[in-house]
């Protein structure tokens, strides 16, 4: 299965067990900050190579910036974009939790 930029930082964002709130509040993007991140993410959009810099920096991940560039190199931009679709971060965490709690 071909991944493309923003399935690979939703990727490293969970891994760092960030929410895209947290990432958006980490690079001081504002009170709507998590929704340009989330576009990124479901691949609505590429961010310019300055952005990315500043993403994989949030997520203390600045020494893999050559290894995301060569991937923005070659995202295209799915312009079938799937609106059933959605990412639901609230679950996600909420999930999360519990695994943690029963550990």
């Amino acid at each position: 299965m071909e991944r493309n930029l923003g399935e690979l930082l939703n990727k490293l964002r969970r891994e760092k067990l960030l929410s895209l709130r947290d990432l958006s509040n980490k690079m001081q993007l504002g009170e709507e900050g998590h929704i340009y991140l989330s576009k990124i993410e479901c691949g609505r959009i590429l961010p310019d190579n300055e952005t990315l810099k500043n993403i994989l920096n949030a997520l203390d991940s600045v020494n893999r910036l050559e290894e995301f560039t060569e991937e923005l190199k070659r995202s295209k931009i799915n312009n079938r974009y799937d609106d059933k679709r959605e990412y639901k971060e609230e679950t996600y965490f909420k999930t999360l939790k519990k695994r943690k709690v029963s550990l």
